[in-house]
Order: structure tokens, then C-alpha cells, then sequence
């Protein structure tokens, strides 16, 4: 566990992030109906989540942050603009109304896993 300040917030961030992307992936794209739309989102998650594993590493090996940082803000936001452009449009109106519970209770779980 860092002892920085800034440490301890790099990894929370990521452990946020983290959790976010599992959840949305095992819960949110399966409502989606669009296959490339899926495949491509899911790929997304995917470089963030190695963009997390990036950041961590500049981190613990004592490197710059700010371009690891930068990066894992670009993928963030390229992530939330095509899902509210392209994945919430096209996803099963049931399907949508009935995660919202399970995924306050699936981050809940996450999270518990990181303290």
C-alpha cells in the first residue's frame, strides 16, 4: 500500500475505475443488442484496464505520473462519450431498468475486495 498522499489517491482512483469498468462490463454490455457496438466497448475497457496497470507501475517505479494519468483521463472520457452516444440508445430498455440494483450491490462487493 503507498504511503504518499498521492499514492493512496492514484490507487483509489484505480480501484474506482477498476470496479466501474468490471461492473459495466459484466452487467451493462450484455444489454446491449449490437455485437460490434459490444465488441468494441469491451475493448475499451479492456486498454483501460491496462492503462490502470500502467499508471500503477509509474507509481510504484517511481516515475513521472502526469503522462499515465493523462492517458487513463483520455480513455475515461473516450469510454463515457461512446456509451452515452452509442451503448445507452441501442440497450434493452428491461435490461437497463432491472441492473441498477445489482450494480450498487456488484461495486459494493468490488470495492470491499480493495480495503
Amino acid at each position: 500500500m503507498p504511503t504518499s498522499d498521492t499514492g493512496t489517491l492514484v490507487v483509489g482512483m484505480c480501484a474506482h475505475l477498476y470496479v466501474l469498468s468490471r461492473i459495466e462490463m459484466e452487467l451493462l454490455y450484455p444489454c446491449l443488442n449490437s455485437r460490434p457496438l459490444k465488441e468494441s466497448g469491451l475493448g475499451m475497457h479492456d486498454q483501460m484496464v491496462v492503462d490502470l496497470h500502467a499508471l500503477l507501475d509509474a507509481m510504484m517505479g517511481q516515475h513521472p505520473l502526469d503522462p499515465a494519468i493523462h492517458l487513463l483521463a483520455e480513455d475515461a472520457h473516450s469510454l463515457m462519450q461512446f456509451e452515452v452516444d452509442a451503448v445507452y440508445p441501442r440497450c434493452d430498455g428491461p435490461c437497463l431498468e432491472s441492473i441498477g440494483e445489482r450494480m450498487v450491490r456488484r461495486r459494493e462487493k468490488l470495492l470491499d475486495s480493495f480495503r
